[in-house]
C-alpha cells in the first residue's frame, strides 16, 4: 500500500482544525493530542471532532455540535424561528410577550436577559474586562470589542493579528 505525505491528500481527506489556534490536522487523534498538549484540554472533557471545542458533558457536546449541523429542533410557534433547546424559546418568546423580568437597581432599564443586564450594569461600574489588543481601549462585551477591532483595526473576529499580516 502507497503512503502519502500530508501535502499530497490536502483537499482530499477531512482534516480537524484546532478551535483554539487554527492548526489543521489530518488525524483527529493529533488535533486530539495538540490539544491536550498545547492548550492544557483535559482528557476528562468531550471534544468537538469538528472543531476540537472542548465541553464537559456529552450533553453540552450534543448541544455545541448543533452549531455546525445548524439543527433547531424546537420552534417559535408564533413566528416560526427554530432553536437547539426549549431554554432559548423561551428567552425568544419574551421578544413577543413583552416580558421582561430583570431589571437595573441603579437606573431601573429592563432586560429580557439576566446575561444583558450584566453587561448593562458594567456601564454604571465602569468595569471593562474586554480589552482591545491593539490599542487597550475597554468594553463591557466581547461583541462590542470585537466590532471595534473589526472596524478600527481592520482585524476578523477569530484572528489575533490584523488582516493582511502572516503569521511565522
Amino acid at each position: 500500500m502507497k503512503k502519502y505525505h500530508p501535502d499530497e491528500v490536502v483537499g482530499t481527506v477531512k482534516t480537524h482544525n484546532c478551535g483554539f489556534c487554527g492548526q489543521t490536522f489530518i488525524f483527529k487523534k493529533h488535533l486530539i493530542s495538540h490539544l491536550h498538549q498545547r492548550h492544557s484540554v483535559e482528557r476528562s472533557t468531550w471534544l468537538c471532532d469538528i472543531c476540537g471545542k472542548s465541553v464537559t458533558d456529552k450533553w453540552s457536546l450534543k448541544h455545541h455540535r448543533m452549531i455546525h449541523t445548524g439543527e433547531r429542533p424546537v420552534v417559535c410557534e408564533v413566528c416560526g424561528k427554530g432553536f437547539k433547546n426549549k431554554t432559548l424559546l423561551k428567552v425568544h418568546f419574551r421578544s413577543h410577550s413583552g416580558e421582561k423580568p430583570y431589571t437595573c437597581g441603579t437606573c431601573g432599564k429592563m432586560f429580557t436577559q439576566r446575561s444583558s443586564l450584566n453587561i448593562h450594569e458594567r456601564y454604571h461600574s465602569g468595569d471593562r474586562p474586554y480589552a482591545c489588543m491593539v490599542c487597550g481601549k475597554g468594553f463591557v462585551s466581547r461583541t462590542l470589542m470585537n466590532s471595534h477591532q473589526k472596524s478600527n483595526h481592520s482585524m476578523t473576529r477569530n484572528k489575533g493579528e490584523e488582516d493582511g499580516s502572516k503569521n511565522s
